[in-house]
């Protein structure tokens, strides 16, 4: 066939020459064992309380083992007026602060700090809010949750002074916070009679972590274990239903709260350990005050179950196994599985990326296709590996690490806000990652091992396995059939438009000659790498001497190919 496979005559020419071929690589089932302390990592735990505005001195955190803090942002002093410039300046300090110190903050405004107080207007309400607005979305990165606050008591909507808890003026607010706090955000809500009249269909698995407001609207409970309905948290005869309601609900959210000193000595068998586990693993709770209601904590700790309730709040991710390759080749893939059991009470709430890391002479980062907030509790989730090395990676001795740091630019390489898993000797507190154990990278020529290039229709057996998979590591080619791209079409001729694509991506820095634009290419697929290729001079065009015609969609012949090659690459 005249134009068989011109490409592979490229990639064959353009590839470098390396070694022999590497031997197969032989998947390793390892195996970790469980750590029994609680480990502080982000977003989970018992928290502390701070004055946001007034505290700049936070390492005191971190030492005495939070990850989290409550901050109540009081506006009393502005129920009339709007807040001054120089208490937002004040309150972004105290989140530089945290930022510093390694916390992640649970915030709420509020005008008043208990029953009988003074709320604000809601025209007053919705200033503040919009005023908000740019601090919550310039530290998202240090915000694990905001609650709705504002309203009422203690900012937990009830007992307003202003009519704030009738239900429209309740929606309007909501709306508002929803609009204004960062989609990559929940808000809490204090009662479950508000989230099942807004939202009477749950949220469920097809709703979740879909940046609506739904998904994004959550429960906090001040007031846990209080009463059968803790102090109205779940409203008098609807107990049953929005128990229910939550538990189904409370998976895709963020749950967390504290006890309180309602109905104590009238309902201590209420707030037992078994009782306490039992419900803090049916709401999937995520964070709790270690500072109140004390009696009730003390209930936990005199009945033994307190350092398991700290260990288990929020996620508890735990390596059960591992199947990695011993060995891989430059630009070979790496297909292996990684077991992660979660024995937390929750999974994560916002969202962060995981990763791959080949740590050692270079390091690579390769993103898994995993969401960790999809790690169900009390579940173990295979993570698949199905990803390729660069075929510009130093050989030597590498680490598999387990990577899970903040999604935000701005934390992403603080070890302090990656994830630890719950295992003994994986933790690099330095790197901030989990290591996995050791793998060697060697050089290859060939498609090598049991399997062929990373296209389906390109084996082992094939004469050009190796150029094609060269051609692919090397961005030349993306394959034959987007979006999938799964596919090479070894057999296919190549076109003169994708003939100006393989070359321009194989020399991008080659630019000599003045613009060139054919009439035939303007808005084709390939329009930026032809005229590229006008430019350098490499073509001259398809209709001499006119040559004002590329002929994109015409196959290259051998002839054509040699004239570009011997253009290109002298």
């Amino acid at each position: 066939m005249e134009f068989l496979a011109t490409t592979l005559v490229v990639a064959s020419l353009l590839m470098p020459a390396t070694d022999a071929a590497a031997e197969p690589a032989t998947a390793i089932d390892r195996t970790y064992a469980a750590a029994d302390s609680d480990i502080v990592n982000p977003e989970r735990g018992i928290y502390s309380s701070i004055d946001l505005v007034n505290e700049t001195e936070l390492g005191w955190f971190a030492d005495d083992g939070y990850s989290l803090a409550s901050a109540y942002i009081r506006l009393d002093d502005y129920r009339n007026s709007a807040i001054p410039q120089s208490f937002l300046d004040d309150l972004t300090t105290g989140l530089d602060a945290a930022r510093e110190a390694g916390i992640k903050i649970i915030f709420r405004a509020s005008y008043n700090f208990g029953i009988g107080e003074e709320d604000a207007s809601k025209s007053r309400v919705l200033q503040h809010i919009s005023q908000l607005q740019p601090i919550w979305v310039d530290n998202q990165d240090v915000i694990a949750v905001v609650q709705a606050g504002f309203i009422g008591a203690w900012g937990e909507w009830h007992s307003s002074t202003n009519g704030l808890t009738e239900p429209a003026v309740k929606a309007e607010i909501r709306d508002a916070i929803l609009a204004a706090v960062p989609n990559t955000r929940m808000v809490q809500f204090r009662y479950l009679t508000d989230l099942s009249d807004w939202y009477p269909t749950p949220l469920g698995e097809a709703t979740a972590y879909t940046a609506s407001d739904i998904s994004r609207t959550s429960h906090h409970n001040d007031c846990f274990l209080a009463t059968d309905d803790d102090a109205g948290t779940y409203w008098p005869g609807n107990t049953t239903e929005h128990k229910s309601y939550l538990g189904s609900a409370s998976e895709f959210m963020v749950i967390g709260g504290e006890t309180c000193q309602v109905g104590f000595d009238a309902n201590q068998a209420r707030r037992s350990c078994a009782v306490a586990e039992a419900e803090l693993a049916q709401f999937h709770w995520s964070y709790l005050n270690d500072g109140w209601h004390e009696p009730t904590l003390q209930i936990w700790k005199d009945q033994g179950c307190w350092d398991d309730i700290q260990k288990a709040l929020g996620y508890r991710y735990r390596l059960t196994r591992s199947q990695l390759p011993q060995q891989v080749t430059v630009g070979g893939s790496i297909t292996a599985d990684i077991s992660i059991t979660n024995d937390g009470y929750a999974t994560l709430f916002n969202q962060r990326p995981v990763y791959l890391v080949l740590d050692g002479p270079t390091r690579i980062e390769l993103e898994l296709d995993t969401d960790p907030r999809q790690w169900t509790a009390d579940e173990t989730t295979i993570v698949p590996v199905d990803a390729w090395l660069p075929s510009d990676i130093p050989t030597g001795t590498y680490t598999f690490a387990l990577w899970m740091p903040d999604a935000s630019a701005s934390l992403q390489n603080r070890p302090d806000y990656a994830i630890q898993l719950a295992n003994q000797g994986t933790w690099d507190a330095s790197n901030g990652y989990n290591i996995l154990g050791d793998v060697t990278v060697v050089a290859a020529t060939a498609c090598s091992g049991t399997t062929g290039s990373r296209f389906a229709d390109v084996g082992i057996a094939n004469t050009f396995c190796a150029d094609v998979e060269w051609l692919a590591g090397s961005g030349i080619t993306k394959g034959c059939n987007p979006p999938a791209n799964d596919m090479f079409c070894p057999e296919d001729p190549a076109t003169r438009a994708q003939m100006a694509a393989f070359l321009h991506r194989a020399l991008p820095t080659t630019t000599t000659g003045p613009a060139t634009l054919f009439a035939d290419t303007v808005g084709t697929t390939f329009e930026t790498d032809i005229t590229w290729l006008g430019t350098t001079g490499i073509t001259k065009g398809c209709n001499p001497p006119t040559n004002d015609m590329f002929c994109p969609n015409q196959p290259v012949t051998r002839g054509q190919m040699a004239a570009f090659l011997h253009r290109a690459l002298s």
